[in-house]
């Protein structure tokens, strides 16, 4: 085990005689004071509210950033009254990722005040004494009443975003899906982002708690679009993850291949109307005086035929 781990463990094993209330000034660092500090309860939700009495009154403490290079732990100073009255000590899980301490102690225990500061620093650990490389985070708890105490600044809003569609039109390739991400508060501003996890993701700034979205559908089948929200100021709102949406897509629909009627030709048209026959055809008698003419003239013919035979007999007779 190296020197610094063994000065580490050196540390921690002490955590409870440097958890008890001391006395003596604060140090140095504490005065400077941003960015905040993120005070959470069990299921790690933020708290605006704490219980002094409550063991712990909070679960944790949680910088806004993560350590800078050169740092292994983080140290938690509480005062009260210009005094150091609590102080905790723990080794970074994860360089890359903000620190976050455990109190030993309810503040209740160290000192009835009405009002505490809490900063937590960034240290390295050398030769058991903890020395600050000059991150520090800060927030302060004034008394509300009783056990109860505000925390200032106030931690950012936890926030929501659900990601719906906006009509019920059929879903085919070539065509788009059209959809809209409801962000909660909705006074959060910042920026939605949707995921296909295939290549194609699509980003919308948030306006009156909605953003709106035109997925374009590439390929038939079944697609997961995952939802994001990245606050614009994540000390008012913190970002959030969305439940995925599933989205059916259908094929695209085959053209038709119904044949053309074809174009009427000259010998397939009727022939064209006369003018007697377009006459005819307005009386509605055309065809009654075609008959009558041509009975007409099959009477006159027998008539003609019988007066012709008569004569001829006559003049036989002479």
């Amino acid at each position: 085990m190296s020197l610094r781990s063994l000065a580490v463990s050196a540390l921690l094993a002490s955590a409870v005689v440097s958890a008890a209330v001391v006395s003596g000034a604060a140090p140095a660092s504490a005065a400077v004071a941003t960015p905040p500090l993120v005070l959470r309860d069990d299921a790690g939700a933020s708290l605006s509210v704490v219980d002094a009495a409550a063991h712990p009154s909070f679960a944790s403490a949680t910088a806004a950033e993560a350590c800078p290079a050169g740092a292994d732990a983080a140290r938690l100073v509480v005062e009260a009254d210009g005094r150091v009255v609590i102080s905790s000590v723990q080794p970074l899980a994860d360089a890359a990722t903000p620190p976050t301490v455990e109190p030993e102690l309810p503040l209740a225990d160290a000192t009835d005040a009405d009002a505490f500061a809490l900063t937590l620093e960034c240290v390295d650990v050398q030769q058991g004494v903890p020395v600050p490389t000059g991150a520090v985070f800060s927030v302060d708890l004034t008394r509300i009443d009783g056990v109860r105490y505000r925390v200032t600044p106030a931690p950012a809003a936890a926030t929501t975003v659900t990601l719906t569609r906006t009509d019920d039109a059929a879903l085919r390739v070539g065509g788009q899906a059209h959809l809209v991400a409801t962000v909660a508060p909705g006074d959060a501003r910042g920026t939605v982002t949707i995921d296909d996890g295939a290549g194609t993701a699509l980003q919308a700034e948030v306006s009156e708690g909605r953003a709106q979205f035109a997925y374009p559908l590439a390929a038939a089948g079944t697609v997961s679009l995952s939802v994001s929200f990245v606050s614009d100021d994540p000390a008012l709102w913190e970002n959030a993850e969305g439940q995925a949406l599933q989205l059916e897509v259908a094929a695209a629909e085959a053209p038709s291949t119904a044949a053309p009627s074809p174009a009427p030709t000259e010998d397939s048209a009727p022939p064209a109307a006369g003018p007697r026959d377009a006459d005819l055809a307005a009386t509605g008698s055309g065809q009654a005086v075609i008959a009558w003419m041509a009975g007409t003239g099959v009477a006159l013919a027998a008539i003609g035929g019988s007066v012709l035979a008569l004569r001829r007999r006559a003049l036989a007779r002479r």
